[in-house]
């Protein structure tokens, strides 16, 4: 997994600011840090970010994370294979990234290997091993695992989609590794799934959030903890319509507090609805109107006053004949918007053969950090974004 590419930017560069409401790119092209092609997901942790994703390479389907730094650094962190499959056909990487988070020296990646709920604690600063961990079973491929690192434990939130409803399993990790406790944060004669942490620009307890998603009006629930991080039983956030399945949420819950999830628009398309955290009465706006099918990609990161999202949308939307069908296997780009809480203007990122699977993630010195997959390998913009 060696990363490859221009990663430094210049003094100039990184004095360029956006202007108000705006994403502007650092540098005129983006860095390739991975050869391989598959879903990934960027976290900041002190000076650094980590990327972490799934690959499909000479020696078969494997996990990795790497150290990317402004300065040009970067440091393979860890690699570990995927379980091959048992039938002839090739192991199927997953077509969402593993979870990943990462708090000062210390990160927790976290994946899922066939229906296997697996584990790395990692050393952001420098190689040094890593202790695998088995947290579980019957882990749905479909949905990431959330993780909230905390200094005393780390939460990790699944999909069980093991059976009919499905169901969000919650671990509480220690800092050796062992799973201390195990809960169904299920509310109890329903179903639940696509569980995400919120993010914010400040030290808060951990929030999970969840849907239930049904047919027609799936449910928004949060999960909030105790000071030992027992979760408390889930409490409704706000009815949500016509969500995509499988759904995708992403949560901001610093002001203004706000959640994007992918739903059905017009014709059975995909679309990415933003609502209001402390308004169940305002109805949804449009982060992405209804362009075309299939999964986006959707990722979030906090500034203050603001959440930025990262997410796919088809190339093909802005092309078509008036009044001509989305196609179904439309060509993808990445689209970068401010949300405060209603969508400012937006950067996108277009690349030869389309670009999938984008992440975000803000360090802290304002440095904000896009991967994405493209044909080639998986890849790297700096951004600057000003609220």
């Amino acid at each position: 997994m060696e990363p490859v590419g221009p990663l430094l930017l210049t003094a100039e560069q990184r004095a360029t600011h956006a202007p108000a409401h705006h994403c502007v790119t650092l540098a005129p092209r983006a860095a390739r840090i991975s050869t391989e092609r598959g879903p990934a997901i960027v976290r900041a942790g002190g000076d650094a970010f980590l990327v972490a994703g799934y690959a499909q390479t000479a020696h078969g389907p494997q996990v990795y994370a790497i150290r990317v730094q402004a300065d040009g650094h970067t440091q393979p962190l860890f690699t570990a294979p995927l379980t091959p499959s048992t039938s002839s056909r090739p192991t199927r990487l997953p077509t969402v990234p593993p979870g990943l988070e990462v708090q000062g020296d210390r990160a927790l990646l976290v994946w899922v290997d066939g229906d296997r709920l697996r584990a790395a604690p990692l050393a952001v600063s420098a190689w040094r091993g890593a202790r695998l961990l088995d947290l579980g079973q019957a882990a749905d491929a479909r949905f990431s695992p959330a993780v909230a690192l905390r200094p005393q434990a780390a939460l990790v939130a699944y999909t069980d989609g093991s059976a009919t409803p499905m169901h969000v399993r919650l671990l509480r990790v220690g800092l050796g590794g062992d799973v201390e406790a195990r809960a169904d944060v299920t509310p109890q004669g329903f179903g639940a799934a696509a569980p995400t942490f919120a993010v914010s620009t400040t030290s808060e307890s951990p929030q999970l959030y969840f849907l239930e998603p049904r047919s027609g009006t799936s449910a928004l629930y949060r999960v909030e903890f105790d000071a030992d991080l027992g979760p408390r039983p889930a409490t409704l956030v706000r009815p949500i319509n016509s969500v995509y399945e499988p759904p995708r949420l992403a949560v901001v819950r610093s002001t203004p507090g706000v959640v994007a999830y992918t739903a059905l628009g017009n014709a059975a398309t995909t679309a990415i609805g933003l609502l209001p955290l402390a308004d169940a009465s305002t109805p949804p706006v449009a982060l992405l109107r209804g362009s075309g099918f299939g999964l986006f990609g959707l990722d979030v990161a906090a500034l203050p006053g603001a959440a930025l999202f990262a997410f796919g949308a088809p190339i093909a939307h802005s092309t078509a004949a008036p009044g001509a069908a989305p196609p179904s296997h439309a060509v993808h780009e990445i689209h970068v918007r401010l949300a405060a809480p209603g969508p400012m203007p937006e950067l996108v990122i277009a690349r030869q053969g389309g670009a999938e699977a984008p992440s975000i993630a803000v360090g802290p010195d304002g440095l904000i950090a896009l991967t994405y997959a493209a044909p080639g390998g998986v890849y790297l913009n700096w951004l600057s974004c000003t609220p």
